[in-house]
């Protein structure tokens, strides 16, 4: 048999091993051996001494998908249309879903409304638009300081089901948010249960000014099980609340932890009266989730949060249209005098089940006038006297002065669950 031929380059030095027991070259680096202290890490190392990340059913289901706060982005705005209000008063809606609580105040008056610039409109790091329109607070009369009983804030009432995915377990909060106050400023978050007994604050800081910041919250402790918390339909499950400006009342003894108290504000946190006037708080987006992590925010598209929001309040108005302005034709719902003459029957229903019964507030199309009607057939503003059988799916029949069997009644309503 002939010799075979060499291949350049493969020959083999002598005493040179190139089984697995020969010369090794040079180690890799080494691999970790402990996971990270960082507030949030759910890694551990596993049997082997490698990392394991464990999996979890809350993963697999609805982790990285679910929002508890309704209007998140505060992009539907059928209660106000776009519209800003100064000094705003305690109570008012301010946008859907949106409350403001005022308490005191001596001399601390504040706006609100939706912004006009994109001040809260990106995540830090990226162009993309999560919403058109944050929430702003800006500050029109300052109060250096604070009366014990003092409290300025906004408030979200959360209907029972959505605490369905958050109440057995921890869970994680994020704010989207920007102050134009040079310095920053630091605000409070509240979560409490429907009776304002038992609360939890946390403090949160945007670090610098005109800079959009992501505040993360995470691992939230589990809710305090002397709390009045509920996942039933129709009824308020807890309510998230941003302060930004609160007396020795409305301050916990302690951040972080359930008290059995009614508290909003957070040790450390800023006085907004305090600062410039014109100082202002924009807040873009805030999300509830489940689990011990922030995860990435969720978008939520116009259609299916104003589909949303329709749960809450409804109104026969154009969607731009403010409750309370005269109309044409056929912007408004109409009935009939039944003969039984000073009542009026036959309007519509609902365009989506409501939460709850309510009654509604009735407004005349002809001039806007509250509790009132028109008659088209005599061109008249009639004040209406009363009205029954409210449901969740319509309004019920409109009493007021007797009127010719027959005539056509016209309306616009307001229907409003109050959360």
């Amino acid at each position: 048999m002939a010799n075979p031929i060499a291949i350049a380059g493969s020959n083999v030095g002598s005493g040179s091993l190139i089984t697995p027991g020969g010369a090794q070259g040079v180690q890799g680096i080494q691999g970790p051996t402990s996971v990270s202290a960082d507030s949030g890490n759910i890694a551990q190392l596993g049997s082997d001494n490698l990392i394991l990340v464990p999996q979890t059913t809350l993963w697999s289901q609805r982790l990285r998908s679910f929002n508890a706060v309704g209007n998140p982005n505060f992009e539907v705005d059928a209660r106000m249309c776009g519209t800003s209000t100064n000094n705003t008063a305690n109570g008012a809606w301010i946008q859907d879903r949106w409350q403001n609580i005022k308490g005191g105040m001596s001399t601390m008056q504040w706006g609100t409304g939706q912004s006009t610039k994109q001040m809260a409109c990106y995540p830090p790091g990226t162009t993309y638009r999560i919403t058109n329109n944050g929430l702003f607070v800006a500050l029109q009369a300052q109060q250096a300081s604070l009366a014990a009983g003092d409290v300025g804030m906004i408030n979200h009432y959360v209907e029972g089901p959505q605490l369905r995915e958050l109440i057995d377990d921890v869970h994680s909060i994020s704010i989207l948010c920007y102050t134009n106050v040079a310095g920053g400023l630091k605000i409070a978050l509240s979560l409490r249960d429907p009776a304002q007994a038992h609360s939890l604050c946390k403090l949160c800081t945007i670090p610098s000014a005109n800079t959009p910041t992501l505040i993360t919250l995470p691992n939230i402790p589990i809710w305090s099980a002397s709390g009045n918390f509920t996942v039933a339909p129709g009824a308020n499950g807890y309510i998230i609340g941003i302060c930004f400006a609160a007396g020795s009342t409305y301050m916990p003894a302690a951040n972080d932890t359930w008290q059995n108290a009614n508290v909003v504000g957070a040790i450390g946190m800023d006085n907004l009266g305090s600062k410039p006037v014109g100082s202002n708080l924009v807040i873009g987006v805030i999300q509830h989730e489940p689990g011990p992590n922030c995860t990435t925010l969720i978008d939520k598209p116009f259609s299916q949060n104003l589909d949303e929001c329709l749960r809450y309040y409804q109104k026969s108005y154009d969607y731009a249209t403010k409750p309370g302005t005269g109309t044409t034709p056929p912007g408004f719902v109409s009935g009939t005098i039944s003969n039984v003459t000073q009542w009026a029957v036959g309007f519509p229903s609902y365009p989506k089940p409501l939460a709850k019964a309510v009654n509604p507030q009735i407004y005349s199309p002809s001039n806007g006038a509250s509790n009132s009607v028109y008659n088209v057939s005599t061109g008249l503003v009639v004040t209406l006297t009363g009205g029954t059988g409210a449901s969740e799916k319509r309004f019920g029949d409109l009493s007021m002065a007797a009127q010719a069997i027959g005539q056509w009644i016209y309306c616009h309503y307001v229907s409003d669950t109050g959360m």
